[in-house]
């Protein structure tokens, strides 16, 4: 849930997860990782499929749903709900760099 808590929260955004499996010989799945804000570029045939479904249906989600909570949302399929949740405090880093100019050494030939 790290990458959950790192992330932006608000009524009118969302974040994209993805799941890497690896199946065993007997096909049971093991859970790889979980990925927050999953590429969705196609590197293969079958990623370009899945890809371009997860688009889709991403936006059913998104924009249909929104208007009418009935309407189709393709492949995906509500796993849980709970009422909405406050945005976090912030907990990033401050990215601010300290430091001083180094002289380049004089016999230097670059």
């Amino acid at each position: 849930m790290h990458a959950w808590a790192c992330c932006f929260c608000s009524q009118r955004s969302f974040e994209l997860f993805g799941a890497d499996f690896m199946l065993t010989e007997d096909m049971r799945p093991w859970l790889i990782e979980i990925n927050c804000s999953p590429a969705l570029s196609a590197t293969t045939t079958v990623t370009g499929r899945l890809c371009a479904a997860v688009i889709e249906d991403t936006m059913k989600v998104v924009l249909d749903r929104r208007h009418n909570s009935k309407a189709n949302t393709g492949d995906f399929e509500l796993a849980y709900k709970r009422s909405t949740i406050s945005k976090p405090p912030y907990m990033g880093a401050s990215m601010a760099v300290s430091g001083q100019h180094i002289k380049r050494p004089t016999c230097w030939r670059g």
